[in-house]
């Protein structure tokens, strides 16, 4: 049997993929109920909320991701994201870069 975390997770994400971002919020919301910190539901909402263009509340949650694991590449690039949404340029870059830096730490691979 899949434990619950995994099959909300997994409904989240496939949600999410068919553009069905209010239901995968609650999909991700079941399993940050009980763990608030379960970082894959953290980045998944996140993401759902931009799809839904509800960037305050994305930027919260990954503000908050990047708060306990400054290093996160996906966070990062999706900070800067949002900051390019908002044109705050030079941040979106830094943001950019920073997730890129982390990336190349773990993938040495030619560009």
């Amino acid at each position: 049997m899949v434990p619950l975390k995994l099959a909300d997770l997994g409904l989240g994400w496939t949600h999410a993929n068919q553009n069905r971002h209010e239901e995968a919020i609650a999909d991700y919301d079941r399993i940050l109920r009980r763990e608030p910190d379960a970082l894959p539901a953290l980045l998944g909402k996140g993401n759902s909320l931009s799809g839904l263009h509800r960037i305050d509340e994305a930027e919260k949650i990954f503000q908050a991701i990047l708060d306990r694991h400054p290093d996160n590449a996906y966070a990062l690039a999706e900070m800067g994201l949002i900051h390019y949404n908002k044109g705050e340029d030079a941040l979106a870059e830094e943001s950019f870069r920073a997730a890129l830096a982390q990336d190349d730490k773990k993938i040495h691979m030619p560009l």
